[in-house]
């Protein structure tokens, strides 16, 4: 059995139209969000904290002209010091990118602005709608990758857990500010252009990975690892994936543009960082570095009661499951996908702050949910088309009983973990009830 659409141009459509209704449903959800804060100087702004880091460029540059002197006063304590005011210099330690993600949004808001000094209402609505439109777009490019492997009702139904089981929802509406609905967007766009060019090499989607390499590290420069997706996916044997790499940098018009995309988009950063510093090289996390190489904090990335991935989103435990199905039945890049939700774990156990901080889960995987939600895709459409609906039927309770939990500490969640350790877990379980309580009235 194979659910096909009989149409399949109608029901792509149809799926995307479903997709983008959806987006407007979450538009309509984070202003309403928005409309209830009566006061922007505390943690339930969206410009505080670290999302005040990435958003202060803007400001800075098309309003006070990267002079501190000209800023509003005590604006760096309303926004929580995500950045600093210091000696007429803005300073901020964090990338670029998701300034130039948001620049589009930002204008927009300053032209409609009443109050144009950057940090009123429109701007925080601004950051909203920003957060919404990455989002809708990183599920509909989700959808067209997972739909050249699998039914399209599959890869439709597929974007259920990715959205509601996963932190992204929280990312999206809750701190819309982050660097993480962005680099969700392009990494899974950029995975669809991948599978386009293993099919069709001479598709003009080749020339839109440099521009997304170039856009996703000035983001966020560790997802730079997704270049080694390009020679690697799809690959039926090592001596394929080096003839295809061989050809790939033999086309010298595409390394060109792979370096001018890279220059283009780092360029911001590098002018930043020559009026910060006066070198256009600096060191983006002072103090930050990867301390723990040694005795990597793998534990406490998956399931730390701070900020733990299978804690918080449950639903990774079954894609984890599902990718070990894959090895065994032979999936295609279940090999890959496990490689690099190993590496990127071990990455992030090895920073100086395994949990990142405040976070709800842990926020550097969202980053590449799109791939490691895939085995759990193809193994969805293999319990279909074998005819397994008792394990699908209980594949579908354990996913609903996942959201569940996952929507659950989203209702409670606002901004930090405050257990008297990584692994207290009795004062989760506390708040999660407590919250209940009081919300039963």
């Amino acid at each position: 059995m194979n659910l096909k659409i009989p149409n399949h141009k109608t029901g792509k459509i149809i799926c995307i139209f479903i997709i983008l209704l959806f987006g407007v449903l979450l538009i309509n959800k984070t202003l309403t969000m928005d409309s209830k804060i009566r006061d922007y100087n505390d943690i339930q702004s969206v410009i505080h904290g670290d999302p005040a880091g990435y958003y202060v460029y803007l400001p800075a540059l098309f309003i006070y002209n990267f002079d501190a002197d000209n800023f509003p006063d005590s604006i760096e304590k309303f926004c929580g010091y995500g950045f600093e005011l210091t000696n007429g210099k803005v300073i901020s330690k964090y990338p670029f990118g998701v300034a130039i993600a948001y620049s589009p949004f930002f204008l927009s808001a300053h032209l409609i602005a009443k109050d144009k000094n950057g940090f009123s209402r429109d701007y925080h609505r601004a950051v909203r709608i920003a957060a919404v439109f990455y989002c809708i777009f990183g599920l509909l490019f989700s959808f067209l990758f997972f739909s050249r492997y699998v039914n399209q009702i599959i890869a439709l139904t597929s974007l259920i857990p990715l959205f509601f089981g996963t932190n992204l929802i929280y990312y999206t509406l809750k701190m819309p500010g982050y660097s993480h609905t962005i680099s969700f967007c392009l990494i899974a766009c950029f995975l669809y252009c991948i599978t386009v060019c293993k099919r069709n090499p001479a598709h003009w989607c080749r020339w839109l990975l440099p521009i997304l390499f170039g856009f996703i590290i000035s983001v966020r420069m560790l997802n730079g690892i997704v270049i080694f997706l390009i020679p690697l996916w799809d690959f039926k044997n090592f001596r394929d994936s080096i003839s295809f790499t061989k050809k790939f940098i033999k086309d010298y018009k595409l390394m060109l543009l792979f370096i001018l995309s890279i220059v283009v988009f780092m360029s911001p950063q590098f002018l930043y960082n020559q009026y910060l510093s006066g070198s256009l090289l600096k060191e983006m996390y002072p103090g930050e570095h990867f301390t723990n190489l040694s005795h990597p904090k793998i534990l406490l990335v998956l399931f730390g009661a701070s900020n733990g991935l299978y804690i918080y989103t449950p639903v990774f435990i079954l894609f984890t499951f599902c990718n070990f199905i894959g090895l065994q039945e032979k999936f295609k890049n279940g090999y890959l996908v496990l490689s690099y939700f190993i590496v990127i774990t071990f990455i992030y156990a090895s920073w100086s702050s395994p949990s990142l901080g405040c976070a709800f889960g842990h926020r550097g995987m969202l980053d590449f949910v799109t791939l490691f939600i895939f085995p759990f895709v193809l193994t969805l459409d293999y319990l279909i088309n074998k005819r397994k609906w008792i394990i699908l039927l209980l594949l579908a309770i354990v996913i609903y009983a996942c959201c569940y939990i996952t929507l659950g500490i989203y209702e409670m969640w606002w901004y930090c973990f405050y257990g008297k350790g990584d692994y207290d877990y009795f004062r989760l379980i506390e708040d999660y009830f407590n919250f209940y309580h009081l919300k039963m009235p």
